[in-house]
């Protein structure tokens, strides 16, 4: 079923919106007139997405700097620990196993159909 959920007009080229469905959170991402709809939390610490900056097709988180393809939700790179730059490179943390894992656990995001009508209201499909 497709929700009319904002208005083009809503949400600049290269920005975002959060929009909620029912119990779905949803980001909104405006790159060049075309929106894709993703899940609204990154898939490492749950960050708020529509919060972090969004570069072509590639959302990044502002927490700890997770990136996600708006197109399919794939992760593209592992969260960093901004404080952690000044001690050691994410190159060398990678090598210590404990840390492994912790860097690598990023997962996907949801991701939804969304289109824009003739009259510049954006719907996103959602499941009955």
């Amino acid at each position: 079923m497709w929700r009319e959920v904002a208005r083009l007009d809503d949400i600049v080229p290269g920005g975002t919106k959060y929009v909620r469905i029912d119990d779905e959170e949803v980001c909104l991402c405006n790159y060049e007139g075309t929106v894709y709809a993703i899940g609204r939390r990154c898939g490492h610490r749950n960050a708020a997405l529509e919060r972090g900056t969004l570069e072509g097709w590639i959302i990044t988180c502002p927490a700890h700097f997770a990136q996600f393809d708006i197109r399919s939700g794939k992760n593209l790179s592992p969260a960093i620990d901004r404080h952690s730059g000044a001690k050691e490179s994410p190159a060398a943390r990678v090598k210590r196993p404990e840390e492994r894992r912790q860097l690598a656990d990023v997962h996907d995001l949801a991701t939804f159909p969304a289109r824009v009508t003739d009259e510049g209201a954006i719907e996103v499909e959602v499941k009955e």
